[in-house]
């Protein structure tokens, strides 16, 4: 295959898709060369044709050309169109290993890691102390959830990352010249065309942690302890003290992997067990391996170099190896050593090499390593290996990633209802209103006593809740507070949900009065409704004394997690945005009056329609104070591999986290223009975006058929992305059904509703009423953060939309009442949506966004062939050569829209 869509300059925008497009040709061509040698020349002829007829249909060639294309198709055997779909797919994931992964591009533009290091090297002393305390203040913590949107499988990531890693070698070269370079892509070339791109069997849940265990040892662990080596460095004066080294870390990792059971009924006490077992061997892996090192590393002698009382007391037990005569350092380090070994192997506390109680008793042991080497003058050692270990035992401790749990409200409501009757406190808690449920849950919460009743038989799912608390209880005890600090409610709606979970998790010694280090009790907000009583239910909680004197005994930090996805799905994408912004703003309020810190977990997906947006946007569009000092981000799916697929580009990501937070703390104009007005007029546009959605979605009964009749829903638990199931209940439901399923459907055929629907409605009254103007919306966008990032992440989501390829998949809709009714509204919204974009940004099109139009001629013949395929399933339930067919095409369009769900 070749590409003869370029892009039209080389500079603004598009400049990286211009120097990357002699790649991407080559790339095809290799792609083409395999196809022919290992498909015959009719199936590479098939998909040349298909592609110079897509390229025609994108010049404005129209209905002959669309007919040329579908003529194609047609006349493809099964087996034969499975393999030009196979090609059109690669093709666009090679397309994507350019783009998205930075190849040429992102060294010839600069690294924003290396920017921000030098702007704090060149910063005046003053200004570096300033810095210095911010940065020491800031926590940015990722957390990588199993949620199943990674469309591709760890197989065919291998191959890409290995072409990948080819084409950076000859980064200033041309790769095409070079026969060895050549030789080892059409290698891998190979291996990908012979590697099946869809799961053949669903995935467990201990593949997932095994897979997220993997990414964070290898990718995230030395990309965290570099940077923060690198910004430590960076902020020192050149005659300033080494003692000094070593600020609080900016980055913590944590997890859902293995403790997110909320729907998904095989995360267990023993699935949760493993996590962590798999978790604490990976980073005592790390930690022996780094000693090692540094053992042989660190030979510097008694003879010449002066060393404290307290490192030959470290190393006293080892100064009778002959191996170590007269070299204090490694003596020391090799005692750490076995006392780190006895620690992860859960000896018995020896004499001579007692195991570590705890990461901190670690980490003061390697300050005394590095204590000596600042005042024997050899404080320049202790940037390097020292330093990356210091920071890594401060970010990962004895656990490497902190596992959340998280469970659904109405199943900590069931659990404490079979609780309260088997020890006769009521038989029907569910009856009670919220005012009785508040009065005897901080009656639980103030008595000593205990609610679980022994030999009692509970059902299998309260027993299944209780061991997943015990099992976190031990975990504490083995591996110390921060391998699980923190419990999540899915689908809070009172204050009680709270109570509820604080009552299950004191019965464990989770939480109370009396709990050492108590775990945080965190709603997550992700309905409409949810985010809207949000102010209510916590000014309520912080109200009772039981919960306040518990809380303050833990971190003191209130976590409240937001969900982007729920209420996108429960509310379209501008009331979704809107309602999270509010209650930020208002909770930051409540709290901090009520002496009560706050960090805010974003629950963000990848795709616009779950919240995905570039990092520093998201920082910088936050309400004014909400970013405090800590924030955590949920990362998963394809987002995981993009922002982490190596150790630079995890670093280049952390960089902007950090960056961003830095630069939200001190740019003073960032807030300026959220007046009163201001949040008046995005109301205003709010109110009318949601009337609209909820119009298209709950006023329109049968609009449940339209979807699943027109999208590739039923065909999603097909592609084995993940251990969930799709739904929480019936597919047939909106209400059960899971966000990415709805993301991703409506991506898939092209309509992209959750991205944009609404927002044309919210414009037109927004402009109705008095006073408003296109220019004040457009000042608006340029001056306020909040709407110009929910304006461009609009206008993204439209420039991958089609129309026209979207009302083909609605002819599928068998009640053509049904389907006209719904597809003039949507028509009609995308035209107002589209008017009031272009309107607000100034620009001509909605295209040149993020260089979909590059992709687009490679992208519609899967679309094309997928409404094919789909009628083909319903009228004859499929062959498998079409399943497979119709899951390469999701596969492709997923690649190619870089979005799933």
């Amino acid at each position: 295959m070749t590409t003869d869509v370029a892009p039209e300059t080389s500079s603004g925008p598009n400049a990286s898709l211009f120097r990357a497009s002699n790649d991407l040709k080559f790339l095809g061509e290799v792609l083409g060369e395999t196809v022919r040698e290992h498909c015959g020349e009719d199936v590479f002829a098939a998909v040349e044709t298909l592609r110079a007829h897509s390229i025609d249909l994108r010049k404005g060639d129209g209905e002959d050309s669309l007919r040329a294309l579908k003529a194609t198709l047609a006349r493809l055997s099964s087996d034969d169109l499975e393999l030009a779909l196979r090609s059109f797919t690669y093709f666009l994931h090679l397309s994507n290993l350019l783009q998205s992964e930075g190849i040429g591009a992102q060294k010839a533009e600069g690294s924003s890691r290396q920017e921000f290091l030098t702007r704090l090297r060149e910063a005046s002393a003053v200004e570096k102390a300033t810095l210095r305390d911010l940065i020491s203040d800031i926590l940015v913590m990722p957390v990588l959830t199993a949620h199943p949107t990674e469309i591709r499988r760890q197989s065919t990531i291998r191959a890409e990352a290995a072409i990948a890693a080819m084409f950076q070698d000859q980064f200033g070269d041309n790769p095409s010249e070079n026969d060895e370079t050549r030789a080892g892509i059409a290698r891998e070339m190979l291996i990908l065309w012979h590697t099946r791109l869809q799961r053949q069997t669903k995935q467990t849940v201990l593949c997932e942690i095994d897979n997220g265990v993997a990414v964070t040892s290898t990718v995230l662990v030395p990309a965290i302890t570099e940077f923060l080596t690198e910004l430590d460095a960076a902020l020192q004066d050149s005659g300033i003290d080494w003692s000094a080294f070593g600020m609080p870390p900016a980055l913590r990792v944590g997890s859902w992997i293995g403790g997110d059971r909320d729907g998904n009924p095989f995360v267990t006490a023993d699935t949760m067990r493993y996590a962590l077992e798999v978790q604490s061997n990976a980073i005592f892996d790390f930690y022996r391996e780094e000693l090692r090192l540094l053992e042989s590393e660190l030979s510097l002698s008694a003879d010449l170099v002066a060393v404290t009382n307290e490192l030959n007391e470290l190393g006293a037990s080892e100064a009778a190896n002959p191996l170590f005569a007269g070299e204090p350092y490694r003596r020391a380090i090799r005692h750490i050593r076995r006392r780190l070994q006895a620690t992860g192997d859960g000896a018995r506390e020896s004499l001579d090499a007692p195991p570590y109680a705890s990461p901190e008793e670690f980490s003061q042991d390697l300050g005394v390593v590095r204590d000596s080497l600042c005042r024997g003058r050899a404080g320049r050692l202790i940037g390097g290996r020292l330093g990356r270990l210091h920071y890594a035992v401060a970010c990962f401790g004895f656990h490497l990633m902190s596992l959340d749990m998280r469970q659904n409200s109405k199943i900590h409501e069931a659990t404490i209802t079979e609780l309260f009757a088997a020890v006769d406190v009521t038989s029907d808690y569910k009856s009670l209103s919220e005012e009785e449920r508040i009065v005897l849950l901080r009656n639980e919460l103030s008595t000593p006593r205990s609610l679980i009743r022994a030999n009692w038989q509970y059902s299998d799912k309260t027993d299944s809740e209780l061991k997943i608390f015990a099992a976190a209880a031990e975990a504490r005890r083995r591996l110390g507070a921060g391998v699980i600090t923190t419990s999540i409610i899915s689908n809070t709606e009172s204050c009680s949900d709270l109570l509820e979970l604080a009552v299950l998790l004191k019965q464990f010694g989770l939480f109370g009065a009396e709990a050492q280090n108590p775990v945080n009790i965190a709603p997550l907000l992700e309905t409409i409704g949810d985010l809207r009583r949000s102010e209510s239910i916590m000014t309520a909680l912080f109200g009772l004394p039981e919960y306040r004197v518990a809380f303050e005994r833990g971190s003191a930090v209130q976590e409240i997690m937001l969900g982007y996805s729920d209420s996108n799905k429960d509310g379209g994408i501008t009331t979704s945005r809107w309602e999270v912004y509010k209650a930020e703003s208002n909770l930051t309020k409540v709290l901090n009056s009520l002496g009560v810190d706050l960090r805010f977990f974003h629950g963000r997906g990848g795709s616009i329609g779950r919240g995905g947006v570039s990092s520093r946007d998201a920082i910088l569009a936050q309400p004014e104070g909400a970013t405090a000092n800590e924030v955590k981000i949920t990362e998963q799916g394809e987002v995981i591999s993009r922002r982490y697929g190596t150790v630079d580009h995890a670093k280049e990501h952390f960089s902007v986290l950090v960056s961003s937070m830095v630069e939200v703390k001190t740019d003073p104009k960032t807030h300026d223009a959220e007046t009163a007005d201001s949040q008046a007029l995005m109301e205003t546009i709010s109110d009318a975006a949601y009337g609209a959605y909820r119009d298209l979605v709950a006023g329109e009964k049968d609009f449940p058929t339209f979807f699943r009749q027109s999208t590739i829903v039923d065909a999603i638990a097909d592609l084995n992305l993940g251990s969930r199931p799709v739904s929480r209940g019936s597919i047939s439901s909106l209400a059960d059904l899971r966000a990415i399923p709805w993301v991703f459907s409506w991506a898939q055929c092209r309509l992209m509703l959750p991205g944009w629907y609404g927002f044309g409605s919210g414009v037109k009254a927004a402009l109705n009423a008095p006073g408003v103007d296109e220019a004040r919306l457009q000042a608006l966008y340029r001056d306020w953060p909040f709407f110009r990032t929910l304006v461009d992440s609009i206008r993204m989501a439209l420039e991958k939309t089609d129309l026209s390829i979207g009302l083909q998949y609605a002819d599928l809709v068998e009640d053509k009442n049904l389907r006209d009714r719904v597809t003039e509204k949507i028509t009609a919204e995308w035209k107002a949506t589209t008017h009031a974009i272009l309107n607000i940004t100034g620009c001509k099109s909605a295209a040149a966004v993020t260089g979909f139009e590059y992709r687009r001629a490679y992208v519609d013949p899967l679309n094309y062939a997928q409404i094919d395929l789909l009628r083909r399933r319903r009228e004859t339930q499929g062959v498998p050569a079409e399943r497979d067919a119709l899951l390469l095409t999701i596969n492709g369009i997923a690649s190619g829209l870089q979005a799933t769900g």
